[in-house]
């Protein structure tokens, strides 16, 4: 991983809405598969792919405060070359 908005392990606190980024450096950046999870309600499916650079690929998934349950859960990301894997993750704290 060459950046992130948040440190992978922090505790993410929310008191607004925001997006969670990551951006991973590889050989092949088309070939990075990005799968955001949440520790209770599973998969992502609107995560973002930013654009590729020569090495770089990336990927963000866009959180809301008003998601009833997302408090206390863990924010997960796999990132897949289809030979190494990267997994991340960040526990919630949603504060109004």
């Amino acid at each position: 991983m060459i950046d992130a908005n948040h440190p992978p392990g922090e505790t993410i606190t929310m008191s607004r809405d925001q997006a969670v980024f990551i951006v991973v450096e590889d050989e092949e950046p088309t070939k990075l598969q990005f799968v955001w999870t949440l520790s209770d309600d599973g998969f992502i499916g609107d995560a973002e792919t930013m654009p590729a650079g020569e090495t770089y690929g990336g990927s963000q998934v866009k959180l809301s405060v008003d998601h009833p349950l997302l408090d206390g859960q863990i924010l997960g990301c796999v990132v897949s070359d289809r030979e190494h894997e990267l997994r991340l993750s960040w526990p919630l704290e949603v504060v109004q």
